[in-house]
């Protein structure tokens, strides 16, 4: 299974300043961009459901009660800049609403390389060390995805300064990856043998074009003097 690494150029003074801000008019502008994608995302899935038989009336019950205890994407956004007390056990969900009021503040970066990676790659390039940061602003614990990392203009800056000494050859902020456990490694060794599919490693070429690209999305914050938030799913 493959995620991405999504990065966004955006005001982090700003994008702290809108956390219980209680700005109703921001709130209302990302609340009609969801609803314009997830009728979108409807219109896709009406058109595959045609193609490939009739829906499933019937739903299993426990279905049913997980769409319940999760709040929506409306709620975690409204609880964020409103202030609110988040509600326990949807850290995910503010996570993905972080995500929204980002895209809504700053610039989504194109991100082509880092699209449909695996775990691997956040662990060759140091990218890693950049998710443990987590996110710029408090949020409730997320136990899965989204994963949050940030970079500051002055982390920005001194990445571009490494990278202009011969390239970029981690994407940590401190220019480390993370040191494992051997029981980490023995477990990550483990799944890699019990996984029936059988990946060919990472080359330099590989790396090269994942670094090009990120160094990419460093020109552009340096540019705007902003930071970069990222949200690996």
């Amino acid at each position: 299974m493959s995620y991405s690494l999504v990065p966004y150029v955006v005001d982090l003074e700003k994008l702290q300043r809108t956390m219980g801000s209680k700005d109703q008019k921001l709130i209302d502008s990302i609340l009609a961009k969801i609803k314009s994608s997830d009728s979108e995302e409807e219109s896709l899935e009406e058109a595959d459901d045609e193609n490939h038989g009739e829906i499933e009336d019937c739903r299993e019950e426990d279905d049913d009660d997980d769409d319940e205890e999760e709040i929506s994407m409306e709620q975690a956004v409204t609880d964020l800049v409103m202030g609110n007390k988040p509600v326990e056990h949807s850290g995910h969900m503010y996570g993905y609403a972080l995500e929204a009021i980002c895209d809504a503040l700053g610039e989504r970066l194109q991100a082509d390389e880092w699209c449909g990676i695996r775990w691997e790659v956040l662990d060759a390039t140091g990218a890693e060390a950049l998710l443990n940061l987590g996110s710029p602003v408090s949020l409730p614990e997320i136990d899965d995805f989204p994963s949050i990392g940030f970079l500051r203009p002055d982390g920005v800056e001194k990445m571009l300064a490494r990278a202009a000494q011969g390239g970029l050859q981690c994407v940590s902020p401190d220019g480390k990856r993370v040191r494992k456990t051997i029981v980490q490694r023995l477990v990550l060794w483990g799944m890699k043998k019990l996984s029936p599919i059988q990946r060919s490693p990472l080359t330099q070429e590989d790396l090269l074009t994942l670094y090009t690209e990120f160094e990419n999305w460093l020109k552009a914050a340096s540019k705007k003097k902003q930071s970069i938030v990222f949200f690996y799913y």
